[in-house]
């Protein structure tokens, strides 16, 4: 009877297997015929709007209030406006700070103003003179030189004057003459001369570097080593590594400067072969350019050399003034190295100019003697016909694309004017900050800037006491660099859902304080209108704005990807449902590399890139995965939902079977 049962229960098993792999294929092949959801794009347009960034934090409102007054500006304090105890109300002054230099960058701003303001002027000027109607003069003169391109014309028809020959033969003398050859037959004579007049030039600048090089010697002792016996003792002895790098220079310069000696003594001074008056040229270089850092080294040793009874001050002043003397020469002479290599080259130019002139004469005389081909009549008659296009062009007007290009032209220098006026304001305000006023109404209970102290935004230069209500809010290290007195806020309190008070900024603590490793800094915020349902104690919400940009161009954050948009090709018109659940697009997304400026939490700031209007990719819907999805393991087993008790699988190789699981082999 048990044999039975387990037979059976074998059997139900095997059956059921099978009804698992019939209806798991079943399922399987639905989810594959099964057409692929696409992929949908939500779309948003570029608009243009105002963009403000804001760092917010809570704290408590409190009822009589005692600030520290700072200077946003730094500098020396010039007055000081108020005494202790005196009542002032908001905006009068307190201090004033030295502003030479705010008062300057005004002036500055105010006279890039004055010239953006000219270039306007003068472009507006150029658009009306060149949509006005053509003058009367201008149309003269394009008739006139309609005329003249077909007199030119009809001459070269009616063939070669005799005077024009006879003046062609005189410009092929002439030209012969600027490119004639030296006595060696292989150098032009303007070349020749150039050379020549180098040969001096080196043989002086040679005795220069030795006498420079002597007086190096004279200071470190090199090759006359007994030269500086008598203050020797006392070189470099303010700073000791001076003196081993002069020596090092000086060794390095004297092979340098003795190789140029020696050529430049060789050099004939008479026709001497160019190339070795290059091959001087170049050691003339080399050799200056070793001596420079030689004289400023050595010149650096004396400065650190003490004087003695021995040596005496006019003797160091004495040397320092030669070593001076021969660094300056050093460094013209670099400069006269390079002008005589332009004189050299400008020699070659001319010469190489003078034989193309003497070409081109020949050729005009061989074309006058020939007389006009019909290459020569093609060209007359394009220049005519260009000269009857720009008298036609100028009594019919402007292009219209080149009416836009001076209109552009405008709004360029508009745009220059406007950043200009935008400078200017900025430093106004600036120039502001150089007055401390009274944040609001209050007391004066302390001053502590004196005139000529220095005031800066973390010195305390006097105290006011109010009874008007402020709240006071901890920022940790990262915000309270972005806060500064002055910024406007907004408050909203837990106690009043419904009520939103504007504020300012009028003290930044200076000194953080530390808790459990954490920085914070307190910032008060003043109310600028009162509610008496605000009470001391109470708990505010501050939201403080850091910066505003308006009408500016910005795209949600969402849409930006590594500094780049995505857009829809040949999307110029969205629907509706583009913009809310996404359009599918048979054509891929492409990116667009933009400029971004400010970006706050939900939009951000297109400096370049876009135009206003455009439409760009906000959010990609991609299809969810089908909760049915058939999983595979690395072994290619494909595993089945089991009925009872353990789980069934079609085997695939020689992979361990889990344990409960029952087993259907497949053809043996």
């Amino acid at each position: 009877m048990i044999k039975h049962v387990k037979r059976l229960a074998k059997k139900k098993s095997v059956i059921g297997a099978f009804s698992a792999i019939a209806v798991t294929g079943t399922i399987f092949s639905t989810q594959l015929n099964q057409a692929a959801e696409p992929t949908r794009y939500v779309l948003g347009q570029v608009t243009r709007g105002t963009i403000v960034t804001s760092i917010s934090g809570s704290g408590q409102v409190s009822g009589q209030n005692q600030v520290d007054i700072t200077s946003e500006a730094s500098g020396a304090i010039t007055r000081v406006l108020v005494k202790t105890g005196e009542t002032v109300t908001e905006g009068t002054p307190l201090f004033e700070v030295d502003h030479k230099e705010a008062v300057k960058a005004v002036r500055d701003a105010e006279q890039s103003v004055r010239d953006a303001q000219l270039s306007l002027q003068s472009s507006e000027l150029a658009y009306q003179d060149f949509v006005a109607p053509a003058e009367a003069l201008a149309v003269v003169k394009a008739k006139n030189a309609v005329n003249q391109a077909q007199r030119s014309l009809d001459d070269l028809r009616a063939g070669s004057d005799p005077l024009d020959i006879k003046q062609a033969q005189a410009d092929v003398e002439a030209a012969l003459e600027n490119a004639e050859l030296s006595a060696d037959g292989k150098t032009s004579t303007l070349v020749r001369e150039a050379y020549d007049d180098l040969v001096p030039e080196l043989k002086s600048l040679s005795r220069d570097l030795r006498e420079a090089l002597s007086d190096a010697d004279d200071v470190l002792g090199m090759d006359d080593v007994g030269q500086n016996d008598t203050f020797e003792s006392f070189l470099s002895v303010l700073d000791s590594n001076r003196l081993p790098a002069a020596e090092a220079s000086y060794a390095n310069a004297k092979p340098k400067i003795n190789a140029f000696k020696t050529l430049a003594d060789d050099l004939d001074p008479i026709n001497e072969e160019p190339v070795n008056i290059e091959v001087a040229l170049e050691s003339a270089e080399i050799a200056l350019r070793a001596a420079e850092p030689m004289l400023q080294q050595t010149y650096e040793v004396l400065l650190a050399t003490l004087t003695s009874a021995s040596f005496p001050q006019s003797s160091l002043d004495s040397m320092r003034s030669r070593i001076q003397s021969d660094y300056s020469k050093v460094s013209s002479q670099l400069t006269a190295v390079k002008n005589w290599r332009n004189s050299i080259e400008q020699a070659e130019t001319t010469y190489a100019s003078a034989e193309r002139a003497v070409e081109k004469a020949r050729d005009t005389l061989e074309k006058l003697t020939r007389g006009a081909d019909q290459i020569d009549i093609d060209l007359a008659e394009e220049k005519l016909a260009e000269a009857k296009a720009a008298y036609d062009d100028l009594r019919k007007g402007p292009a219209s694309i080149d009416i836009a290009v001076q209109q552009n032209s405008v709004a360029q220098r508009r745009s220059s004017l406007q950043s200009a006026l935008d400078r200017l304001a900025d430093a106004r305000e600036t120039l502001n900050d150089y007055t401390v006023r009274a944040p609001f109404d209050g007391v004066i209970v302390g001053i502590e800037g004196k005139i000529a102290t220095h005031a800066s935004p973390s010195t305390k230069l006097a105290t006011i006491i109010t009874q008007e209500k402020m709240v006071t809010l901890p920022l940790n290290e990262v915000d309270i660099a972005k806060i500064k007195v002055g910024q406007k806020a907004t408050v909203t309190f837990d106690a009043l859902p419904d009520l939103t008070i504007a504020g300012t900024v009028v003290e930044v603590d200076p000194l953080g304080k530390a808790s459990q490793g954490v920085v914070t800094y307190d910032v008060k915020v003043a109310f600028d209108t009162d509610d008496e349902q605000i009470k001391p104690g109470m708990s505010a919400s501050v939201s403080i704005a850091t910066d505003v940009r308006t009408n500016v161009l910005m795209v949600p954050n969402a849409a930006i990807r590594n500094g780049s948009v995505q857009i829809l090709p040949n999307e110029q018109e969205p629907s509706a449902e583009a913009q809310t659940s996404g359009i599918p697009s048979s054509t891929p997304p492409e990116s667009v590399a933009i400029e971004t400026g400010l970006a706050s939490d939900q939009s951000t700031e297109v400096v370049s890139g876009l135009n206003e209007g455009a439409w760009i990719i906000v959010r990609t819907v991609t299809p969810s995965a089908s909760a049915a999805t058939t999983n595979r393991n690395a072994g290619g087993n494909t595993f089945l939902p089991a009925t009872g008790g353990g789980s069934f699988r079609m085997q695939g190789g020689g992979g361990a079977v889990p344990a409960g699981a029952q087993v259907i082999r497949i053809g043996g």
